[in-house]
């Protein structure tokens, strides 16, 4: 008599997202899966966990309620495991575009201070802006592309690293300026 044990093959599991302000690394990031048999496939589902929430590369993935599944090519979740694997994801910057505003004053310059808003903070996150852009033209009108310039991302409140984004592009509503008038004259 002879006894033959087969155990499960242990797959590896890697991906990428963009900064998300979560220790989250859901199985639709972890897109990679490694040490698979020939064709075969397999699904993930679930949700596993990194140590910081911050961009990074390669960082170690606890597995928490990542599942495998059937896949295709006679991919059978039970014929393989995580535990043992080496799990990874790499957290990229998310990249954010500036609206700043300000009156009209006569220059083409498009200041950090001036910013209004950006389109994709994460977690209820907020950054400054610091440096000096620049508009085609002075004139009254919205949305004019800023060249970035000296434009850059600074840290902000609750928790906002200016590390975990980039400045994918800038534009400048100029409104009219306000003018007060003022005089005197005699009695009439």
């Amino acid at each position: 008599t002879h006894n033959f044990t087969v155990n499960q093959r242990v797959v590896s599991v890697s991906g990428t997202r963009l900064y998300d302000a979560t220790t989250n690394a859901v199985a639709s990031d972890l897109s990679t899966h490694a040490n698979l048999v020939g064709s075969e496939t397999l699904t993930l589902s679930g949700t596993g966990t990194i140590a910081s929430k911050n961009v990074g590369s390669n960082k170690t993935v606890s597995v928490g309620s990542l599942s495998l599944g059937n896949g295709s090519n006679g991919g059978l979740g039970a014929n393989y495991t995580l535990s043992g694997g080496t799990h990874r994801l790499t957290v990229n910057q998310r990249p954010l575009n500036a609206t700043l505003a300000r009156q009209y004053d006569g220059t083409t310059n498009a200041a950090g201070s001036d910013l209004s808003s950006f389109d994709a903070l994460q977690g209820g996150e907020s950054l400054t802006m610091t440096g000096t852009g620049t508009v085609a033209s002075k004139d009254v009108a919205n949305g004019r592309s800023v060249t970035v310039g000296s434009l850059a991302l600074a840290n902000g409140g609750s928790g906002g690293l200016a590390s975990n984004y980039s400045l994918n592009t800038a534009s400048l509503n100029i409104t009219q300026r306000i003018i007060n008038l003022s005089g005197t004259r005699l009695y009439d």
